[in-house]
């Protein structure tokens, strides 16, 4: 099971899955922008970039607890090297 949630969010080539899951995150990722395009905030807004933030959060999860497959170190290394790496550090703020 987590090999497969990897080759979700790690790799993007493949399967319709994997492909899916990279346009769905750009999509995210634009969507995220909207509100701060705007002055105002409108509850649509607040309630678009709730569930932005959750996918981003729930996005970096399925990385971290896929570390070892990403470090190819099946050990408790992987998951503690994960959140200190720049991409890892840039993906959290």
């Amino acid at each position: 099971m987590r090999k497969r949630i990897y080759q979700m969010v790690h790799v993007y080539e493949g399967s319709l899955l994997s492909v899916a899951y990279k346009y769905f995150m750009i999509v995210i990722i634009a969507v995220s922008l909207i509100p701060l395009t705007t002055k105002e905030e409108p509850a649509f807004l607040s309630i678009t970039e709730g569930f932005c933030l959750l996918f981003f959060v729930v996005d970096y999860i399925l990385r971290w607890i896929t570390a070892d497959y990403k470090f190819a170190n099946h050990s408790w290394v992987a998951f503690a090297r994960y959140p200190f790496r720049i991409i890892s550090i840039i993906d959290m703020l």
